[in-house]
Parts: structure tokens; C-alpha cells; sequence
């Protein structure tokens, strides 16, 4: 397995946990997370793209990847590593950013994906 391999595989198993997708009201997909140290975040950005930003006076660091196309690399990227409702929400915005999927539906779906991800995580501690 070559390095950018093994930073995949990291990287997806890091989204699997603390990264989140979003879709906003005009249908854009974001990718984020937010941690205290911003050394994995910063890892995150180096294997998938977007940037690290401090959140105001919280100490608290967010990733984020908000092009489109970076999104839908690091979608592609990420999806052969994933499996239950988190590769369900990555086939969910790699179909709004396709063009396949309306905004609201999107949405929602996401919302309904993101209850089963924390179920799931919830009966299986």
C-alpha cells in the first residue's frame, strides 16, 4: 500500500468518526470537522484538501472542503472505505453535487442518514 494509500485509509477511518457532511439551503456540500489539536486537521487538509481555521475564542479548530470539486475528489477518495449510514451520506452528496438528487431531498435524507450513523454508533458501544 503506497503512503497517499495509508492516508486514505486514515483519513476515512477519521471522517467515519468526527467528520461530518453538510448541505446547505442553496444545495453546496461541505465537508468539516473540528478538534482542539489542529494536527489532524491538518493532516486531514493534506490528504484531501480545503483548510484549518481557528473557531473564534473556543480553542476549538475546524476543517473544512467546500469546493466542489475537491468535495467530490475527497468523496470518491473516501467512499471505498466506508460502509453503513456514513456511505449512505457520502452517496447522498456525491448525488446533489451531480446534479441527481433536489436540494430539499438531499437535505433530508442527510438529516435521516445522520440519526442512523449515531444510532449506530449508540448500540454498538
Amino acid at each position: 500500500m503506497s503512503s497517499y494509500d495509508e492516508n486514505i485509509a486514515w483519513a476515512a477511518g477519521f471522517f467515519e468518526g468526527d467528520a461530518g457532511i453538510f448541505i446547505d439551503k442553496r444545495g453546496r456540500v461541505t465537508l468539516e470537522a473540528e478538534q482542539v489539536d489542529p494536527r489532524v486537521l491538518y493532516r486531514m487538509a493534506g490528504t484531501l484538501g480545503g483548510y484549518v481555521t481557528l473557531r473564534g475564542t473556543r480553542d476549538v479548530w475546524r476543517w473544512r472542503l467546500s469546493a466542489e470539486k475537491g468535495v467530490l475528489h475527497a468523496l470518491n477518495c473516501l467512499r471505498p472505505h466506508m460502509d453503513g449510514p456514513k456511505l449512505l451520506q457520502l452517496t447522498v452528496a456525491r448525488d446533489r453535487i451531480n446534479g441527481r438528487t433536489p436540494v430539499d431531498q438531499a437535505r433530508r435524507a442527510l438529516w435521516h442518514l445522520k440519526g442512523q450513523h449515531v444510532q449506530a454508533h449508540v448500540q454498538g458501544s
